[in-house]
């Protein structure tokens, strides 16, 4: 009997231990929107990262994202090209955010001009007499 009990404790310790593990891998799934501050409209194809990792997600077209973190994951980095970089701390209790970016400003953006040569062509006019 007293070993029946030990091999009950064991496998119930032992299942305890790989559930803790697998919640650990789980994580929590963080839902959010990224909104343009000038526009006021959702924002599709901004990169959203948690910091220090590869763990990363883009957003929807209207705007919204998912991701699963775990307890050490502190801080998402939101970037998109024409917007600054922003990064939003990660509450433990918070599962849903409102982010909104601002456009970079002119002198961050680069502009390329390029010019062709111009061509000049002379059309001449031949009449045959018809």
């Amino acid at each position: 009997m007293k070993i029946l009990f030990s091999f009950i404790a064991v496998t119930a310790l032992l299942f305890a231990t790989h559930l803790n593990s697998f919640a650990q891998i789980k994580g929590t799934i963080i839902y959010g929107k990224i909104i343009s501050f000038e526009e006021s409209f959702p924002i599709e194809g901004v990169a959203v990262a948690v910091k220090g990792t590869s763990n990363s997600t883009g957003t929807q077209a209207d705007g919204t994202f998912s991701l699963t973190v775990s307890s050490a994951d502190k801080t998402l980095v939101i970037s998109g090209n024409e917007y600054q970089t922003t990064e939003v701390t990660i509450a433990p209790d918070k599962t849903d955010y409102e982010i909104v970016l601002q456009r970079k400003s002119n002198s961050q953006a680069s502009v390329k001009i390029s010019s062709l040569p111009s061509t000049k062509f002379q059309i001449t006019a031949i009449a045959d007499g018809r």
